[in-house]
């Protein structure tokens, strides 16, 4: 079974081809697919900041303002239980638009299973789990 991670959401950039990039990936072969909105820690911000300002200097604004709205008005949100999702309106709708889409291309089974038959631990080492 084949886990497709799509690529971060840029909410304003790329969330509108979130249908087509599950449904390509059923098409594909894949069994689940995962997704995060994206996030900016750090000296990334700066960088994505100036990427767009070369790639989409019209919409670089929009953009930022778009990621501030999923991540309670700044770039990155270190919170644990948000970080990976974002929070408010914005991210709920790319949230829902990701499971309705998820379960319609049957693609909401989660990661598979880890089949650790093949890891045989060097000698002298304990098992994780």
């Amino acid at each position: 079974p084949v886990h497709v991670n799509l690529a971060p959401m840029i909410p304003g950039l790329n969330d509108h081809e979130l249908p087509q990039l599950i449904q390509t990936a059923a098409d594909h072969g894949a069994r689940s697919v995962g997704m995060q909105i994206v996030r900016l820690p750090g000296a990334v911000a700066d960088i994505f900041a100036n990427w767009l300002e070369q790639h989409y200097s019209t919409q670089k604004e929009k953009i930022l303002n778009r990621i501030r709205a999923t991540r309670e008005g700044k770039l990155n949100n270190s919170d644990f239980k948000s970080r990976m999702r974002g929070s408010g309106i914005l991210a709920e709708s790319i949230i829902q638009t990701f499971k309705i889409w998820s379960k319609r291309c049957k693609l909401d089974g989660g990661m598979p299973k880890l089949d650790e038959s093949k890891f045989i631990p060097p000698s002298g080492q304990l098992r994780l789990f």
